[in-house]
């Protein structure tokens, strides 16, 4: 299983409708609007890099609101 955290800026007046579409996506685990440089930290999950290709660029990235993502890819 390949897990990332996902860091996602908005557009600014979108934060709650992006957060509540990625909640209901099976893949994400967790989602959470936060503080800082970033408006939304997600934790995703997939059992391949196809899959979390996949998500990443079919799924999550059209989801209107979201301007710009930055995924950590989770090595330990």
């Amino acid at each position: 299983m390949i897990g990332a955290y996902l860091l996602i800026n908005t557009d600014g007046t979108r934060d709650e409708q992006v957060l509540e579409t990625l909640n209901k996506l099976p893949e994400i685990s967790n989602a959470h609007i936060v503080t800082g440089l970033h408006d939304l930290i997600v934790f995703i999950q997939e059992p391949n890099m196809e899959k979390m290709t996949d998500l990443l660029i079919n799924k999550i990235r059209m989801v209107e609101g979201i301007t710009r993502t930055v995924t950590c890819i989770a090595v330990k």
